[in-house]
């Protein structure tokens, strides 16, 4: 089956719409600008849009005859807190965010299947567009949830042309949490007249993997991941100061991840302190445990089994263009 003329014609507007956002990428609940350009494209489409859904969440609605049969097609619209290194035209225009798990395409993917749609109109009932904000860990989708709802994401490593749709778990439960370590600072000539923050989370992040390792059943899936250690004042470009010194704080940002909701549930209780390990730190040691859960992604038969059927009947033609 080949490509759809119609929006392979239109690959360079959409290619330029992807770089626009690309080169504007905006966090999880502050997607103004990119809200905006959605909208208005699907203004321009002829489609009904309603603004501020989940706060800066866009709705396109179609509606294509009397039928109340309706289907939900969703893409999510924020980029990640991470420094940009590409150096294309197109690169982040904001030093502290860039789309590094691909949303500016998906947004874009849902606005060329919105656009498509509304000029063919060759269905009957209701197509709704749901633009997703704050997708990356702090629950963009718990307002915008609809009862049948079809969504992607970009795989890298996947072969072009290739799609995969299965039922049942797809995604982990997860949470996101911060250690705040305190402790005393000091010279790097007297360690013993500090406590060092920077030791206590070395042993923290080793001994956080002990919860996996021996705490949960060999039936059972998790991860626990720790993803940042932040600790002392940077040093400027070029400075040779502060380098034999103990700085007072450090903390780690980590995920959480389980396969199941019944591990999730017993994760809700779980503490780091059980894990942390020294003999003369817990006078000094101040841990705030604040998680926040997330469910897991669960896939129906039914919406998993026509989405297989689409991707089957889908492309066959295998090509790869740049946008």
């Amino acid at each position: 089956m080949p490509l759809i003329d119609e929006i392979v014609a239109r690959h360079d507007a959409l290619a330029r719409w992807r770089r626009d956002i690309h080169a504007h990428p905006e966090l999880g609940f502050e997607e103004h600008r990119t809200a905006e350009f959605v909208a208005r494209k699907l203004e321009e489409f002829g489609v009904e849009v309603h603004r501020g859904i989940g706060n800066t969440g866009v709705v396109g609605v179609l509606q294509v005859g009397n039928e109340t049969s309706s289907v939900g097609l969703r893409a999510d619209m924020d980029a990640l807190p991470i420094k940009e290194a590409n150096t294309f035209a197109y690169r982040s225009t904001d030093e502290g965010s860039m789309h590094a798990c691909g949303h500016d395409g998906h947004t874009v993917m849902l606005l060329g299947a919105a656009e498509y749609l509304a000029a063919t109109r060759n269905f009957r009932g209701q197509v709704v567009f749901i633009f997703q904000p704050a997708e990356e860990g702090i629950g963009g989708a718990r307002a915008m949830a609809c009862d049948r709802l079809f969504g992607m994401h970009n795989a890298p490593g996947m072969p072009v042309g290739r799609f995969g749709a299965v039922s049942g778990t797809v995604t982990a439960a997860g949470a996101y949490f911060d250690i705040d370590i305190v402790g005393v600072g000091g010279h790097g000539a007297f360690p013993h007249t500090a406590v060092d923050p920077v030791v206590i989370a070395a042993e923290l992040a080793l001994g956080l993997q002990s919860i996996v390792a021996r705490n949960v059943r060999p039936t059972e899936t998790a991860v626990v991941s720790v993803t940042q250690i932040h600790a002392g004042v940077p040093r400027p470009r070029g400075s040779r100061g502060r380098r034999g010194h103990s700085p007072w704080t450090s903390w780690n940002s980590s995920p959480l991840a389980c396969g199941n909701w019944p591990m999730a549930s017993r994760g809700r209780t779980a503490d780091p302190r059980k894990w942390i390990f020294g003999r003369r730190t817990s006078r000094w040691l101040m841990i705030r445990w604040r998680p926040d859960w997330l469910p897991k992604c669960v896939n129906s038969w039914l919406e998993a089994t026509t989405c297989g059927g689409v991707c089957t009947w889908a492309p066959a033609q295998r090509t790869s263009r740049t946008c």
